[in-house]
């Protein structure tokens, strides 16, 4: 018996790329056994003609996913660097959800968030996309939200919408993110906040600090 789940890690993160395909259908099926709610959340987001960022908590990603599984939507979405994040990545993009890879938070000392900047501020500039960014990601600490995502915002003076999932049946990780799994038939709602905009107006601190204030006021699950 293992003792030590670091001895087993890559055994298991080899295992579940090799059966990627496998997940990805299982999430396709999950998506279909939830109950959602948006209250015309995803009209609201597509009544924008520019790129659309959305900012969420990365314990509350996985039902963002099955609800844009569920409904067909385009979604891009940045992932993580991590070993863990090579898997995710791959799963999402069978499922035909775009993937960028990098960090959250943008600090020349992050190779991580600096490529993954440029990177995005591209990819925004060349077509219309709604990008999910995991604020609080890829390691924490949780609901402190990175700068990473004003930058860009600021940069394309493009809209913030704060994004929270409520669910009436989870189970909560004990991972850094309390990472919400929803039970098969769980009613999800998808909350939206008012966007944030106008973003010559004041710093870079100022919006990171409202941003993550307008989310925990979205409440949680």
């Amino acid at each position: 018996m293992f003792h030590d789940l670091k001895v087993i890690r890559p055994w298991i993160r080899q295992l579940l790329h090799k059966n990627s395909h496998i997940l990805a259908s299982l999430l396709k099926v999950w998506a279909y056994l939830e109950i959602f709610e948006d209250n015309n959340s995803w009209e609201i987001v597509n009544s924008n003609k520019e790129s659309v960022l959305l900012a969420i908590y990365h314990g509350e990603i996985l039902p963002l996913i099955l609800y844009c599984i569920r409904k067909n939507i385009k979604l891009s979405t940045l992932v993580s660097l991590h070993g863990d994040g090579e898997i995710i990545a791959r799963v999402l993009e069978i499922l035909g959800i775009e993937v960028f890879r990098g960090s959250t938070n943008y600090d020349l000392k992050d190779r991580g968030g600096v490529k993954a900047y440029f990177v995005l501020k591209k990819a925004l500039k060349e077509k219309r996309r709604v990008l999910a960014i995991t604020v609080d990601g890829p390691k924490g600490p949780p609901f402190k939200v990175k700068n990473g995502i004003i930058y860009l915002a600021k940069e394309l003076q493009l809209k913030i919408y704060p994004v929270r999932v409520k669910c009436n049946r989870c189970i909560s990780l004990s991972s850094w993110d309390r990472f919400k799994i929803p039970i098969p038939t769980s009613k999800i709602e998808i909350v939206l906040g008012k966007p944030l905009e106008n973003f010559y107006e004041n710093s870079i601190t100022s919006y990171t600090d409202y941003l993550e204030t307008a989310l925990l006021k979205l409440g949680k699950i």
